[in-house]
């Protein structure tokens, strides 16, 4: 768990990060480490029904087609 702040002055957002930018990162930061998953379980007790989660590194999750158009 980290402060604004602190996640600025680890590098975690890249060596310089604008006004604009900090703005937008929330006050408080809870990375999860390694296997471990970070869930709202007042709001979602029972709620786990997807095989990965937000970066996960399944080949479903990797591997997301793109489509490429080019306007005329």
């Amino acid at each position: 768990m980290l402060t604004r702040a602190d996640a600025i002055d680890r590098g975690l957002f890249g060596a310089h990060v604008s006004a604009t930018a900090a703005e937008r990162i929330g006050d408080v930061l809870v990375i999860a480490n390694g296997a471990t998953t970070l869930m709202r379980t007042k709001h979602e007790p029972n709620h786990f029904p997807f095989p990965g989660h937000h970066g996960g590194l399944t080949d479903d999750e990797l591997y997301v087609p793109l489509v490429h158009a080019t306007a005329q």
